[in-house]
């Protein structure tokens, strides 16, 4: 449909069948890259929450070696 409308210079020559059908995929297009999106998006949201539980098993591990360290050397 998009070859359609490309091959008419002019759009007011092309039949509104044409236009119709060329506006309709273009919705569906845009539909499917608004869900491509939206799909990133959740995975780096996915991401992001991975990291964060990562940090804060990082940060208890660190609290862990200081505190058996301070009470290995008596303080």
């Amino acid at each position: 449909y998009v070859t359609i409308v490309h091959q008419t210079k002019d759009l007011h020559t092309a039949d509104y069948t044409q236009l119709y059908d060329f506006l309709k995929y273009d919705k569906k297009e845009k539909e499917e890259a608004g869900i491509q999106l939206q799909a990133e998006e959740y995975d780096l949201m996915a991401a992001a929450a991975d990291l964060d539980e990562i940090e804060e098993v990082n940060a208890n591990f660190i609290l862990i070696a200081n505190l058996q360290q301070a009470s290995s050397s008596g303080t």
